[in-house]
């Protein structure tokens, strides 16, 4: 289980130490590499020589008039691309079997009874998005 993180971060951090940088393609872009950008590149099929059609599709935001969001299609139709494959079929296959193996979301462990209520609802006056608490636990060097 303590392994989980470990591959996509390993991955970034590799690549930001020996001076690798990503094209910004937005002013507020990150030109380092991170975890959910590894993610991304890992799970494309593009990469090996493949194009997904409606992987996200558009659905209506309930109780409101002309809002959509993009949402992630469970089944989408993939089919061989004109361009050169950049890695085999065997290997991104590896990697996505890794990727499935290890990319679950961590399983609360502490505090079980106890819910952040609040998470999502506040929304970040700047950008829109909602916030989330984090919780941080130190341990008392005298009582343990």
């Amino acid at each position: 289980m303590g392994n989980q993180r470990n591959d996509e971060t390993g991955i970034c951090d590799y690549l930001n130490q020996h001076g690798y940088t990503k094209k910004k393609l937005k002013k507020n872009e990150l030109n380092y590499f991170t975890r959910s950008f590894i993610m991304k590149i890992l799970d494309n099929p593009v990469y090996v020589g493949k194009i997904a059609y409606g992987r996200s599709v558009t659905e209506k935001v309930k109780g409101s008039r002309d809002e959509y969001k993009r949402v992630r299609a469970d089944d989408y139709m993939v089919v061989d691309g004109m361009h050169e494959a950049i890695i085999d079929q065997e290997t991104w296959e590896a990697a996505r079997l890794r990727r499935k193996e290890t990319g679950i979301k961590w399983d609360k462990t502490h505090s079980l009874d106890h819910e952040h209520i609040l998470s999502g609802l506040i929304k970040c006056p700047i950008c829109g998005i909602g916030l989330v608490d984090t919780l941080r636990r130190r341990r008392n060097k005298k009582s343990g």
